[in-house]
């Protein structure tokens, strides 16, 4: 961020000292202003006036539509059968009481689709309440021989809201690499809201951007399926009847500044059902997942490898089961500054991974779980440095999570590959109103790894009470330089 500060900062001060003859002359001789404008205008302009829609229509031409008035009946109202589609809703109402909205016809390849500034509803006639109509916004999967699926499709400015299925869906997933639904497409500042499952996407290169995803009936607020090459940003996922968003073996996600809140299942998913799809590639920045009924983050991969998935600045915070959980055939696993707490039954980093599998976590907290980092039922290895592990205690019982005797800060087997560097745990276990910590536990079973005992078949030479010297296990478990307050 510094760099980027920086170097507007430099463009800024150019701007200002250099004359305007000064910064003509950088461009290149063989280009002059008029062709770096026109760069920025991928499609020419046209001179346009929209054609307007009054009733259910069909598409059949290339241009800008634009609803004079509300449109309701059986659906679909509208049906988008040529490329180079503006639909703009121009404020006013689809209300498909029965069947599809919109649908974009699969006979052939459609692309450069727009459909905005609008609400698309799916309530019964008389019963604004109910959702009555299938499916907002349907884009099907072309029915061409060969070819790649509909592209360029843009969603904006779109309230939708009350589908029995979906609010928008593209799809069926793809059967061979060369056939995707739908490639680059773009949902921004849009809302969907009270249907069965809010969005269902399948598809290559797929945007969500300052949108909200809430309430959805019986599914998740975001479904999607054998995608890859995926970006979500300032969105919002919650209250939905199960997880706030699923990645179904889908890869090369970037996801910020993005919240997963208050949903009946996971906060966050990604499984690998697809045999010919592994997870990988995704990176998590500056993301809060909370007071989810499940899991804040969950991450499974039983039967292909999956990796490369790293965590940045991301917070899971009063979830009903685990913060974070890795599990299966999941390596390069990479959390760096995240934290974890309050999540009770639940621990705060869990890792339940095979062997070869790796992970870091660097300067990780977890506190008031019932355990705070569980590395015990992996198979896998790795580092855990500059982490803290304060208060884990919670369990369930009638008034509630509160203080109990069980679970620890760290929590390892005496076969472990893990390395632990300079981490600090307090307060942990049975906590300090008994007078008895488990911070630093061998199984559950209370015995410290670390600085004060070891388990069955640890060995720990070189070390004092309050800090572990450089201190190695026989076994294959590391612990350098960590602390226990008391």
């Amino acid at each position: 961020m510094k760099h980027f500060i920086s170097k507007i900062s430099k463009v800024l001060l150019i701007a200002t000292i250099l004359p305007i003859a000064t910064i003509r002359a950088e461009l290149p001789e063989n280009v002059n202003e008029d062709q770096t404008r026109a760069c920025c205008n991928r499609v020419p302009r046209i001179s346009c006036a929209p054609t307007p829609i009054t009733t259910v229509t069909t598409i059949t031409t290339a241009g800008t539509y634009c609803l004079a008035n509300t449109i309701s009946g059986a659906g679909p109202l509208i049906t988008i059968a040529s490329s180079s589609v503006v639909l703009d809703l121009n404020s006013f109402v689809l209300n498909a009481t029965s069947g599809n909205a919109v649908v974009v016809d699969p006979t052939l390849h459609r692309d450069h689709i727009t459909i905005r500034n609008g609400l698309i509803d799916g309530s019964a006639a008389g019963d604004p309440n109910t959702a009555s109509g299938a499916n907002g916004i349907v884009i099907p999967t072309p029915i061409e021989a060969a070819g790649f699926g509909h592209s360029c499709v843009l969603l904006s400015n779109l309230d939708i809201r009350r589908f029995v299925s979906t609010g928008m869906s593209t799809g069926p997933s793809f059967t061979s690499a060369s056939h995707q639904p739908v490639n680059n497409m773009t949902i921004d500042n849009c809302c969907f809201i009270y249907s069965g499952t809010n969005i269902s996407l399948a598809g290559a290169n797929i945007s969500i951007t300052n949108s909200k995803s809430e309430f959805s009936i019986s599914g998740n607020g975001a479904y999607l399926n054998s995608c890859d090459a995926i970006r979500i940003e300032d969105s919002i996922f919650s209250f939905n009847a199960l997880a706030g968003v699923v990645f179904n073996s889908c890869g090369g996600a970037i996801v910020n500044n993005s919240i997963f809140f208050s949903n009946s299942g996971d906060g966050f998913d990604a499984v690998q059902t697809n045999p010919l799809i592994a997870l990988f590639g995704d990176v998590f920045e500056q993301c809060l997942f909370s007071g989810n009924g499940g899991k804040g983050v969950y991450i499974n991969s039983p039967v292909l490898e999956g990796g490369c998935f790293k965590f940045l600045e991301c917070e899971s915070l009063c979830n009903s089961d685990n913060g974070f959980t890795f599990s299966g055939i999941v390596t390069d696993v990479v959390l760096e500054q995240c934290i974890s707490t309050g999540n009770c039954p639940g621990n705060g980093f869990v890792f339940t991974t095979a062997a070869g599998c790796t992970a870091t976590l660097t300067e990780c907290a977890a506190s008031d779980n019932t355990t705070g980092f569980d590395m015990s039922a992996s198979l896998g290895s790795g580092v855990i440095q500059g982490c803290k592990a304060i208060g884990n205690s919670l369990t369930v019982s009638a008034a509630g999570c509160t203080p109990a005797a069980g679970g620890c800060g760290f929590n390892d087997t005496s076969t472990s590959l893990y390395q632990y560097v300079s981490n600090v745990a307090q307060g942990n276990g049975s906590g300090a109103a008994s007078g008895t910590d488990t911070n630093y536990c061998v199984s559950g079973v209370g015995s410290e790894f670390t600085p004060v005992t070891g388990g069955p078949g640890i060995t720990m030479p070189y070390n004092q009470y309050g800090r572990n010297q450089f201190g190695f296990f026989a076994a294959g478990l590391s612990a350098f330089d960590n602390v226990t307050l008391r």
